[in-house]
């Protein structure tokens, strides 16, 4: 549509006197005689303030998904009852805000038309333009509206009669159709060209709603029908929409009493009316009946939806119902849609569509269902989410806290390209321009850039070439579309690393916009939904999940991820602390008890005293004392031990050092120090990215550099023979000192009962913090009053002393406001928190003031702040106490990652012992299986990743399956704690499926053989059993051999089964072959034949105990 001068029709706004509407609305007159409804719809509509859009081509269009066209009665009517009116407002309502649909009537106070503007009052309506189109010389008062563009005050000041009629004041805008004939009905004409020209020009579909009316009603109905517009009947409303109603309910050549009722007895009248009737009958597949009465399950914009999908163009495009339906957030219609189209050949393009369009309209529900019913991640194109307008909001809030990328662009607005581009839409705030600047691959840029923020590892998420469910759950979240990121995390391959890496998402994202309380929640959802993963399945697969890479991820684990966005109460699951416990006690070569006493532990670190409680694993034949050493918990306790030799050196160093010479314990600290930087570095080394996050690698780096600049400073002392250099690298080594010791902490952490403990505090230095920052502010304050009085005390001192001694020190001087603590008041504000006062109190007598200064500090400073003091402390103690327990249990994954990567050589021991294994490793004998001689030589350790799964071929072979995650079959998710249904696929075999098959069908013959000599020697009993046994096997075979290759689930439960069977029938066997010298069935038949059945007997169970081509046990 192109913009027409604004002034070329006679136009204002009405101001209606006495009514709740604040804003006037604007109207038009349109002259029928000179001006076309065609010319005037595409020239001046978007005058009117009505919401438009720009189309493909750049003009503005309505931007209404549907016209709903309301007709019928024009004069006072009733309802035939309350509920039919009350379902008839809130029905065309509800159609209309489902739709974004515009409803036109015929703009008078009266009729329908005032039950519509009731509606839209009663319910509060003000997102739906609702457009009368009346006749302008019936209008009452039509002679005051200002047609000069200013606005009128509008009242309507007569009721309303056969000659005039009140405009209706809920309606949102005004066409009045001028006519030299001051008749009713001269809007028809125009009213109905301007509806079709929309439909046909916009695509837009039009719905005709049929209420009461008369024989001006049957033809517009009439008329719609031949345009091919749907219609919806209103049954029980009166007059022609229930003679309609009743024609198209009764039988063909039956005579309808209310329809010859309707047309009276004028044969030309008659005629008429009886034509335009054959012509509704003749569209009536194009007609809806709605009977709130007989129809009282169904909703009228249900009905008013339908009519709209099956009607003309629309009847055979599924494309376009399924994207209306989206649109129109109804799932009713898309199951409708999905359940009775099975044969459409466009069917999945549609769904792709409708997928998309799902996504881009925040349709959770809808975007559920639409998976469920076949859609893919395939079909979703995520740069193109990223370009929809209405995440630009989202992402401009988020634009302060973004970490700058290499790529990355500022945005720009572009360059009108044409006239029609700098169109301004009056009144609009935003246009779909100014919410698209930002280009699409700016805005993956900017949400690349957000995502840094958070972590350099989840700029991974935004892939635009090949998008997974984590990648579009991703953009859900930085958009804020919190229900549609939990629908597509019910579609995540990992739910629980997804799960996890959602919540930290929204706990940071909360952090930055501190007004978003809701992000705090969600993030508790998420992680709460992983927890109820884990309670739904078996320990034995959850180890397999905990040690489960991301390979997008950096191959982080789940644990790690939980580390790393604080996920105590997901850390804290039995499951969780049960894998630590493995973790920390045991390896591949064995392991000790959890509940080993902690002297037991710490006397096993001395050459054999270990082995009491060291267990090592079946599968190792040749265990070695030394084994023990690389058991994570006992590598913490030899760290431990080794630490505190090297506390005890600082300390000596501390102590006895200072001299202008080394000193021999100096020696020995540097070889020391050297050694732990070294496994320092190692540390760093096997995970940088991650190194910083623990608050133990944090304080080791403050401690060695401390002592790197002691041992910087004494050797410079000592070559130069610097006193004042000297002096520095005591006082240095002092500071180190006690960082060093403060370090220790870190290992009461381990512990049950102390870890706690060492959390409360932390948490208590918080608290000191914030109260020395109070404390400040009274002790300066103060402080720089008692200076004041101590300068009031030395002209005191002046004038009543001269020549005596100083009050305050008994000197020949004057009280010096200078002059430090205790002699002087400098200082006097901190001390007299302790309750020390110096020689203050002699000073503030020589001032009026003095003494009750500090009456009043010693009141605020020992008593307030002192108790407020306790009072934060002891509240902090209480929080943190309740929930010291899961501090613990969270840090318990920090020790476990430290201990599991770190060498199983401690400082200093690292220096020798290392290299040594090393040498032996490499040019020394090996293990039986032919591993290295000496189980953990390693210098530079390993991730936690792969420290977990080293050497275990279960977790290995996990490592690179996804773990399935399907959607619940039910279509509520209401119940979101079964969301997700875990199930591990098998592990892979190296044995390759046909092979198994090969296995299987000679297991198959050698069973046969076992069968036929078992029979021979057994009774008659139990014949019977052993045939169950073999069919039972036959059964499993039959199975085992028809399974596909891809089918390796099923497989893997056959190949169970079959080995479950075979034990069964060995052991059967075994305890046959045993008894057969008490078996009297046995000893009456000859000995040869006993004998050698026996012998047959043994070699069948032999046999299948030495077949090589058996299945492997997939129960290992």
């Amino acid at each position: 549509m192109e913009l027409a001068n604004k002034n070329q029709y006679p136009h204002g706004s009405i101001n209606f006197v006495g009514h709740t509407t604040t804003t006037p609305s604007p109207f038009v007159v349109v002259n029928k005689t000179t001006v076309n409804a065609k010319e005037f719809a595409d020239t001046y509509l978007q005058n009117m303030d009505l919401p438009m859009v720009k189309d493909k081509e750049g003009y503005l269009s309505p931007s209404a998904k549907v016209i709903l066209s309301v007709t019928g009665g024009a004069q006072e009517f009733k309802m035939l009852s309350s509920k039919l009116e009350q379902v008839f407002t809130r029905g065309i309502i509800r159609a209309a805000q489902n739709t974004a649909a515009w409803i036109v009537t015929g703009a008078l106070d009266d009729g329908v038309m005032k039950f519509v503007g009731n509606a839209m009052r009663d319910q509060g309506v003000d997102d739906v333009p609702c457009i009368g189109i009346a006749t302008f010389k019936k209008t009452s008062h039509f002679e005051t509206l200002k047609t000069d563009g200013s606005v009128t005050n509008y009242a309507k000041e007569k009721q309303n009669d056969q000659y005039s009629s009140a405009l209706n004041p809920d309606h949102t805008h005004f066409i009045l159709v001028d006519s030299p004939k001051d008749v009713w009905g001269e809007e028809i004409d125009f009213r109905s060209a301007f509806e079709d020209y929309i439909s046909s020009k916009c695509k837009i579909p039009i719905v005709l709603i049929v209420v009461n009316g008369g024989p001006g009603t049957l033809r517009t109905v009439a008329e719609g029908i031949q345009k091919g517009f749907p219609v919806v009947i209103v049954e029980g409303s009166g007059r022609c929409a229930d003679v309609v109603a009743a024609k198209l309910k009764a039988r063909p050549g039956h005579q309808v009493e209310a329809w010859e009722k309707f047309i009276g007895t004028n044969e030309n009248t008659r005629r008429t009316l009886n034509s335009q009737m054959e012509t509704i009958m003749a569209g009536r597949n194009q007609i809806s009946c709605y009977n709130p009465n007989s129809d009282a399950t169904v909703n009228m914009d249900i009905v008013i939806l339908r009519a709209i999908l099956n009607a003309g163009h629309m009847s055979s495009n599924f494309q376009i119902k399924l994207g209306l339906s989206v649109e129109w957030d109804r799932p009713d219609l898309i199951r409708e849609l999905l359940d009775k189209d099975d044969t459409v050949e466009d069917k999945t393009e549609a769904i792709k569509d409708a997928v998309q369009l799902s996504l881009a309209m925040n349709k959770a529900e809808i975007f559920s269902l639409l998976i469920a019913q076949g859609g893919k991640k395939d079909m979703i194109k995520l740069k193109d989410l990223y370009k929809e307008p209405t995440v630009q909001y989202a992402l401009d809030r988020l634009q302060p806290f973004m970490a700058s990328i290499a790529d990355e662009e500022t945005p720009q607005s572009p360059k009108p390209q044409s006239p029609k581009d700098t169109t301004s839409l009056l009144k609009k705030k935003r246009s779909v321009d100014d919410l698209n600047k930002v280009k699409g691959k700016k805005k993956l840029n900017i949400a690349r850039s957000v995502l840094k923020a958070v972590s350099p590892m989840y700029s991974a998420f935004v892939d635009d070439t090949n998008a997974s469910f984590t990648d579009i759950m991703v953009w859900a979240i930085i958009v804020d579309r919190p229900e549609l990121a939990q629908a597509l995390w019910k579609q995540t391959g990992l739910p629980i690393h997804t799960a996890l890496v959602a919540c930290h998402l929204y706990k940071t994202i909360g952090g930055w916009l501190q007004d978003e309380e809701d992000f705090n929640e969600y993030a508790a959802w998420y992680e709460q939904k992983a927890i109820e993963i884990l309670d739904q399945t078996e320990f034995e697969t959850a180890k397999l999940i905990f040690q489960r890479e991301w390979q997008s991820l950096k191959k982080k684990t789940p644990l790690q991820i939980a580390q790393f966005a604080s996920c105590k109460d997901f850390l804290s699951h039995s499951y969780v602390q049960r894998y630590l416990d493995e973790l920390l006690y045991t390896t591949e070569r064995g392991g000790i008890s959890p509940g080993t006493p902690a002297i037991h532990v710490l006397t096993s670190v001395i050459p054999f005293f270990g082995r009491s409680i060291y267990e090592p694993s079946k599968d190792i034949s040749d265990p070695h004392f030394w084994d023990i050493y690389s058991v994570p918990l006992i590598k913490m306790c030899t760290s431990t031990i080794c630490y505190l030799a090297f506390l005890v050196i600082l300390s000596a160093t501390v102590i006895l050092t200072g001299g202008k010479t080394y000193h021999p314990i100096e020696y020995v600290l540097f070889a020391m120090y050297f050694a732990n930087v070294m496994e320092e570095i190692k540390q760093y080394t096997s995970d940088s990215e991650s190194y910083f996050d623990l608050l133990s690698n944090r304080a080791d780096c403050v401690m060695y550099f401390l002592l790197a600049i002691y041992i910087a400073l004494r050797i410079a002392g000592v070559q130069t023979g610097n006193a004042h250099v000297i002096t520095a690298a005591t006082n240095v080594v002092m500071i180190a000192n006690i960082v060093c010791y403060l370090r220790l902490l870190n290992v009461f952490a381990f512990s049950k009962e102390l870890g706690p403990l060492f959390f409360v505090i932390l948490r208590l230095f918080k608290d000191v913090f914030q109260w020395v920052l109070i404390f400040s502010l009274f002790m300066i304050s103060f402080q720089i009053a008692f200076i004041a009085v101590t300068a009031q005390a030395t002209q005191q001192w002046h004038d009543d002393n001269s020549g005596g001694s100083s009050v305050a020190s008994g000197s020949d001087s004057p009280p010096d406001k200078w002059e430090g603590y205790p002699t002087g008041t400098m200082g006097l504000a901190f001390f007299t928190i302790i309750g020390d006062y110096g020689y203050a109190n002699s000073i503030n007598a020589m001032s009026s003031i003095g003494i009750p200064l500090i009456a009043i500090y010693a009141l605020v400073a020992q008593v307030m702040l002192v108790n407020l003091l306790i009072a934060m402390m002891g509240s902090t103690y209480g929080d943190v106490k309740d929930n010291s327990t899961k501090e613990w249990k969270f840090y318990r994954l920090t020790l476990a990652e430290e201990y599991s990567t770190s060498s199983v050589y401690p400082p200093p021991f690292n220096l020798i012992l290392a290299p040594l294994a090393f040498v032996i490793n490499k040019c020394g004998p090996k293990a039986s299986d032919g591993s290295d001689y000496i189980a953990v030589p390693e210098i530079v350790g390993a991730p936690m990743s792969k420290a977990i799964t080293r050497d275990n071929p279960a977790a290995q072979r996990v490592a690179d399956m996804p773990y399935q995650a399907s959607s619940s079959s039910s279509s509520n998710y209401n119940d979101l704690s079964t969301s997700h249904q875990i199930s591990l696929p098998p592990p892979q075999s190296s044995t390759p499926l046909p092979t198994l098959k090969s296995a299987a069908e000679s297991l198959s013959v050698k069973m046969k053989v076992a069968k036929e000599r078992v029979l021979e020697i057994i009774q008659e009993e139990e014949e019977n059993k052993l045939e169950n046994v073999a069919k039972s096997i036959g059964e499993n075979l039959r199975v085992l051999m028809t399974q596909q290759d891809n089918d390796r689930l099923s497989t893997q439960d056959s190949l169970l089964a079959v080995t479950n069977d075979l034990a069964k029938l060995r052991e059967k066997l075994m305890m046959l072959v045993n008894s057969t010298p008490n078996n009297n069935t046995l000893q009456q038949r000859p000995s040869s034949s006993s004998s050698s059945s026996s012998s047959s007997s043994s070699s069948a169970v032999n046999g299948i105990n030495n077949n090589n081509n058996q299945p492997p046990n997939t129960t290992s």
